[in-house]
């Protein structure tokens, strides 16, 4: 997760920015009281990712309902990866140890489909070319 904290946005492989753009929009819907999953629906079409909204929306549900802490994230004009982002791009990361982070964000009922939804996601981002690598240094 640490690796992606506080990275600028613009240092991001596609994939990364792709993904901190739909928990952007995403969050923001939530606190506008919109439907999450209609606001993010055209970035998923736009990039032929339509298999990839339904984990991602899963798994952002289950972070915002379940999460053990409040997690944090930033507004669409902020320039850097906050808490929330960093922590979903590190698991869509296939070096982490999804299991164990998805068991220390959420309360255990969860975990698992937390992590089945992020390696539902994951597996549909690489198949559009999209799949978040490590932040670029």
């Amino acid at each position: 997760m640490y690796r992606f904290l506080d990275e600028r946005i613009a240092a991001l492989d596609d994939g990364a920015r792709f993904t901190v753009e739909a928990i952007r929009l995403w969050v923001s819907a939530v606190a506008e009281r919109k439907c999450p999953a209609d606001a993010i629906t055209p970035l998923f079409l736009d990039r032929r990712m339509i298999a990839a909204l339904a984990p991602f929306h899963r798994a952002l549900t289950l972070l915002a309902v379940h999460a053990r802490i409040q997690i944090g994230f930033a507004q669409s004009c902020c320039p850097v990866v906050a808490e929330g982002e960093a922590l979903f791009l590190s698991l869509l990361d296939r070096d982490s140890d999804r299991m164990n982070v998805c068991e220390a964000a959420v309360s255990s009922p969860h975990a698992e489909r937390l992590c089945r939804s992020i390696m539902e996601l994951e597996a549909a981002m690489q198949i559009a070319g999209l799949a978040p690598g490590p932040a670029r240094r």
